[in-house]
This record gives C-alpha cells, structure tokens and sequence, in this order.
C-alpha cells in the first residue's frame, strides 16, 4: 500500500483522532492536577500564615506588646518560623521590627512585592503573601511573608539551613525546581 493511500483510510482517520483525543485528555488532565496542587499548596500555606498571626495576637492579648515581641524574636532566632518572616508596624506605619518596608496596607490578605531573595528570575521583585492584623483596634499590624520555596524545601527535601542561606546555596535539582 502507497504512503499516500494510507492516509485516505479509514483506520489511519480512526487512529489520529484517537492519538489526538488521548494527547489533549492528557494535557487537561496535567492542567487540572497543575492548578489543584498549587491551589491545595496555597491554602495550605495561607492557613499556616493565619495561624500563625492569630498565635501572636493571642502573644499581645495576654502579655501584651513586650510579649508579642518575644514571641516575635524567639520564632526569628530559633528558625522556629519555617519559612515566615516577621515584621511589626505601628501607627502610620512605622516599621518596629522586622525588614518588610512599611507599605500602605489594610488588615487581612495582601500580595505584595519584596526585594528578590534569589529565587526569582533576574529582574523581578518577590511575590509575598501577607496578612496584617490589627491588634486590640491599635494601630499595630503583625504581617508574617512566607518563602514558599524554602519553606517546600526544608519540609519535603530535608533542607536544614536557614532561609537565609537558603537564598545563596545550590542544591540538588529537586530543590532547585522549587525556586
């Protein structure tokens, strides 16, 4: 049978459409399992970051600021904040603690934009999920950024460093993908 005879039958016509069908089965398929894992990954970090904030606002309401201050400082110290970082603001603003620059915000969720860590391609800013809170209805807001990256990474792939040496090693593949 001629090549060109091949492509007239019916059975070839059946075997495309069936190759074709599978390939964008598939490809839905990886689009659905893509968007369900990322969507399950940030609630699951979102509920970490609410967790923790309402944690420290529990810190203030019982011991007050010096506590919350504390608790602020043990979690930073100890790497006990797994890939959280920690800013405290008061009125207007003005940054008490912490290295996010004050930035116009309200309480609740917020996207925002840092200075790149190193995981970002070159030229662009950190994406930082924050929530703020305002304690007491003061004028103080505790916003806790994750760093989803080194947060998988020390969870998933056994990274024991800090987030800040995070931000200047290499890793294997597995880590680095994360990035």
């Amino acid at each position: 049978m001629q090549l060109p005879l091949l492509f007239k039958t019916a059975s070839f016509r059946l075997a495309t459409a069936y190759a074709l069908l599978f390939g964008v089965s598939v490809a839905i398929l990886a689009g659905v399992i893509y968007f369900a894992a990322t969507s399950a990954l940030d609630r699951q970090i979102r509920t970490r970051i609410f967790a923790e904030s309402t944690a420290l606002a529990t810190e203030y309401h019982s011991g007050g600021f010096g506590r919350l201050m504390s608790a602020v400082h043990e979690r930073q110290r100890g790497h006990l904040s797994g890939g959280l970082d920690y800013s405290v603001f008061g009125a207007g603003g003005k940054r008490l603690y912490g290295t996010m620059t004050g930035l116009h915000f309200t309480p609740g969720w917020q996207t925002i934009y840092g200075p790149p860590d190193g995981d970002e391609p070159p030229g662009q800013m950190e994406n930082l999920s924050v929530y703020a809170t305002r304690l007491a209805g003061k004028p103080l807001i505790v916003r806790v950024p994750g760093d989803y990256a080194w947060e998988q990474a020390t969870q998933r792939f056994g990274v024991q460093d800090s987030i800040e040496e995070f931000q200047t090693k290499y890793y294997a593949v597995r880590v680095e993908i994360l990035r």
